[in-house]
């Protein structure tokens, strides 16, 4: 082979390994290169139930699950199941837990809505039981609780139907936190969903009426109500999650919405599911939010599925159960959502089990012929590729003919 021959070669070569990473480029902008393949466990691998509300990675790398019908402990090959028996005090309360943390002993709380609050002991791999007494005022306020808080003092709050309550680990003590409505200081609401401390140190708190930060230094709450004035505050309805990302802004989760909390200018903003927006929020009742390893923010949904925020442009990518890809995600209605330490994200649904999702690996949608979808590539064997100034992208295949891939979503 001459000169001539080679060098034409790796200039073909060359352009045609551009000619892909803008094709690339150009499917992630469209949100095609996004389709994600998620893992899947269910009742039939293990776990207890398949109604996940929370997932949480202790500082020994077991997955710990919540469910409506047992505890799930999680070793990467086996579930190790933990349920409640009456006459056993040292089995773990309840039968539906909503929020797991860990302490600095390495000690686990469990809040159970219903079953109240119990702490795990590694060394005997048993549970102690801290039940509701209406009159002991030394003990939580209620065994209906959805969420737990260890703050950088040490001291757990424990969010419950009733109340706050803030427990001094080191003496067992308890400060409890009510409603006064003749107290513009205090708590705008008595259930409590969610709790975040943040990186100034102050307590947010997600309440089923609207949101509430309190403020250590001088005991006090800020309640941030919607009204016909400010329809950007969140709307006084069910909070489910309070976030913090990398940029110290503050997410909220709520059933009417997504909300952003810029602290710089201490100001809202809104994020709403648009049907005449295909890059708008999929649904309204937001559940659970994450910011992963490399910045990206995912967003669970009720009935939209999986959502993937892009701070760049304020896109929403989509992602949904299809019943056609056997690695989509299980479930359009999701509750919780976690990334353990190497990077994996756990996606606990409303009664399709826990999702695993390797995003490092699945950063390519692949499009392959289905007979039962007209609309899919015609053919497996692809040959050439050509985007035109409409910017529309030419499939030839070897025996399928041409493919037209039309950007906003429809192809032919």
């Amino acid at each position: 082979m001459n000169q001539k021959s080679i060098a034409m070669g790796y200039i073909r070569h060359n352009c045609w390994l551009t000619f892909l990473i803008i094709l690339v480029l150009l499917f992630y902008e469209t949100g095609y290169c996004q389709s994600l393949r998620f893992e899947h466990y269910t009742t039939d691998h293990g776990l207890s139930q398949n109604q996940v509300f929370f997932i949480f990675q202790d500082s020994r790398d077991f997955i710990w699950i919540s469910t409506s019908s047992g505890l799930n402990r999680y070793d990467g090959n086996a579930f190790k199941i933990y349920r409640s028996t009456p006459d056993d005090p040292t089995t773990v309360h309840g039968s539906t837990y909503k929020s797991i943390i860990e302490d600095k002993d390495n000690n686990l709380w469990i809040a159970s809505n219903g079953g109240g609050l119990s702490k795990y002991v590694r060394n005997s791999d048993s549970f102690i039981r801290y039940p509701s007494d209406l009159k002991n005022p030394n003990s939580v306020l209620s065994d209906r609780i959805n969420a737990l808080l260890i703050d950088r003092n040490g001291f757990l709050w424990i969010g419950t139907e009733a109340g706050l309550s803030r427990m001094n680990m080191k003496t067992g003590k308890f400060n409890h936190f009510g409603v006064d409505v003749n107290n513009r200081d205090c708590l705008c609401e008595k259930r409590i969903y969610s709790l975040l401390e943040d990186s100034e140190g102050k307590i947010w708190v997600g309440t089923w009426k609207g949101l509430s930060v309190y403020n250590p230094s001088n005991k006090k709450f800020i309640n941030y109500i919607s009204d016909s004035k400010n329809t950007s505050i969140p709307s006084s309805d069910l909070i489910f999650k309070v976030y913090e990302d990398r940029e110290k802004n503050i997410w909220i989760c709520t059933i009417k919405g997504l909300y952003l909390f810029n602290k710089k200018n201490n100001s809202f903003k809104k994020y709403l599911a648009d049907s005449q927006n295909p890059f708008s929020l999929s649904d309204n009742t937001v559940m659970s939010i994450l910011e992963d390893k490399d910045g990206r923010i995912w967003i669970a949904t009720n009935y939209g599925g999986l959502n993937l925020f892009d701070k760049r442009t304020e896109k929403f990518y989509h992602f949904r159960n299809n019943p056609n890809d056997n690695y989509s995600l299980s479930n359009n209605s999701l509750l919780s959502i976690m990334e353990d330490r190497s990077g994996l994200i756990w996606i606990g649904t409303n009664g399709s089990g826990l999702n695993k999702l390797n995003y490092r690996t699945t950063q390519f949608k692949h499009y392959r012929n289905n007979p039962s979808n007209q609309n899919s590539l015609s053919h497996n064997s692809v040959s050439s590729f050509l985007v035109d100034k409409n910017n529309t992208i030419w499939i030839g295949t070897i025996s399928g003919g041409l493919n037209k891939m039309v950007r906003k979503g429809k192809q032919s």
